[in-house]
């Protein structure tokens, strides 16, 4: 890899620099011959049908406009005798921005208000923007989908302390949290703690198993990690058969793809705007009193301030 492929985060390619002058940069992006998996039958060929040049767009450079000019590679498969592109890592199929380009637009957000602001920070047009805005809009927030996990761990635990004496069943409500907390971030005395109380029955020692799998997922970095780690978790829940676990299988399943987009921007959250609701919410209960909107809104503004 040479020093223009790590400045423009290219890894799966190689790069040399096209042209320059006062208001753009533009680049050639090319990648060796190999053999590649067809889509369609599972079957690896080398055998090129033709090349395309395709013009992306990158992240700006010293105030630049950044052009990728990427020579695809069309291949043909010999097994099935269907064509199909060579992919990348920096650019999604379909697209004429690379994938850095996209988060850059998304944390632009952070200390930007305006779409026209972040448009021109980006150097893209206003059009491209609300379509990245409308990606990022089509995910689901962390929280509703995390809680998912835990609401039925919890539920195991209630189902198997049901079976207990009075005793027994006290001391693992009062101790639920060993059991909610992630393994890792126990003492050594309450991880002999959480073995013993995982001992007592095999679907809570399984719906804890499930739990770390699922928090190994949310750490993983890699985003395309994160997708195989995800399909293999939830083939490990509806496996276990583990009835509790039945309306998160549900939940995921319904809304695989805005799960996906939420860990692919995972920088990106509704928290703040779901705060200021839960905020209006609060002072819309405790303000029946009031018959002036402007009073009432003023007070809203000072509270979400």
């Amino acid at each position: 890899m040479n020093d223009l492929a790590k400045i423009l985060g290219i890894y799966d390619a190689k790069v040399k620099l096209k042209s320059i002058n006062d208001h753009t940069i533009s680049f050639y992006i090319y990648t060796d011959t190999k053999p590649h998996l067809c889509p369609h039958c599972n079957l690896y060929t080398s055998k090129v049908h033709d090349y395309r040049m395709q013009k992306i767009k990158d992240i700006p450079l010293h105030n630049k406009s950044c052009i990728l000019f990427l020579n695809k590679r069309h291949y043909h498969c010999s097994g099935c005798g269907k064509h199909f592109y060579e992919s990348y890592d920096f650019v999604s199929r379909y697209l004429h921005r690379t994938q850095r380009l996209t988060k850059f637009i998304a944390h632009s957000f952070y200390d930007s208000i305006n779409i026209k602001h972040a448009s021109i920070r980006a150097n893209v047009s206003t059009h491209t923007v609300y379509k990245v805005l409308g990606t990022l809009n089509n995910s689901s927030d962390r929280y509703h989908f995390i809680r998912q996990v835990y609401w039925a761990l919890e539920n195991v635990r209630k189902n198997v302390q049901k079976n207990m004496s009075k005793t027994l069943r006290r001391y693992y409500k009062r101790s639920r949290h060993i059991i909610t907390a992630r393994k890792s971030n126990l003492s050594e005395e309450n991880k002999a703690a959480l073995n013993l109380m995982l001992e007592y029955s095999e679907d809570l020692r399984k719906a804890h198993f499930i739990k770390e799998l699922f928090i190994k997922l949310l750490d993983e970095k890699s985003y395309s990690k994160q997708r195989v780690l995800l399909r293999e978790w939830l083939l490990e829940v509806e496996s276990s058969g583990i009835k509790e676990f039945n309306p998160a299988i549900t939940a995921f399943r319904n809304n695989y793809k805005y799960i996906l987009n939420s860990l692919k921007y995972r920088h990106i959250s509704n928290g703040p705007t779901e705060g200021f609701n839960n905020k209006i919410k609060v002072l819309k209960r405790i303000s029946y009193v009031v018959r002036n909107f402007t009073y009432f809104r003023n007070r809203i503004l000072m509270a979400t301030a």
